[in-house]
């Protein structure tokens, strides 16, 4: 499924069966809620996307996108995700309580490379107050 340059959380859209592949390009304030995708869903040149995965997704991946709500159940926390080019980029995941509510992590946009042992490491950057 691909959808493009749609605009608008008016034009979500809801799937309740299992899809080979998802593709959002180029779309800005949309949302998307799915079950199952066998392979992979993927956004693209997005602003403002907001994603549910209500069963399970082996890859995700966000690419030159600004501002993306990823939500995943506990069937989908085992998937793999991917970010280029990306900012504002946030997925909530269930709660261990019983009180339904969302438990937010950012995912980081910058990253510092240091050379160590013939070899570069790659961690997040961490701003800490002096």
């Amino acid at each position: 499924m691909f959808f493009w340059k749609l605009w608008s959380i008016a034009n979500a859209k809801l799937f309740a069966g299992k899809v080979n592949n998802i593709t959002v390009d180029k779309c800005t304030k949309f949302g998307i809620v799915f079950k199952d995708v066998v392979a992979a869903f993927e956004v693209v040149n997005c602003n403002g996307v907001e994603v549910q995965c209500q069963g399970t997704a082996p890859t995700i991946s966000i690419d030159n996108t600004a501002g993306c709500q990823l939500y995943l159940n506990k069937e989908s926390l085992g998937a793999s995700i991917t970010s280029a080019k990306s900012s504002e980029m946030n997925v909530l995941v269930p709660s261990d309580e019983t009180d339904g509510d969302w438990v937010e992590h950012p995912l980081p946009q910058q990253y510092i490379h240091f050379f160590q042992d013939g070899q570069f490491t790659t961690s997040p950057v961490s701003h800490s107050g002096a």
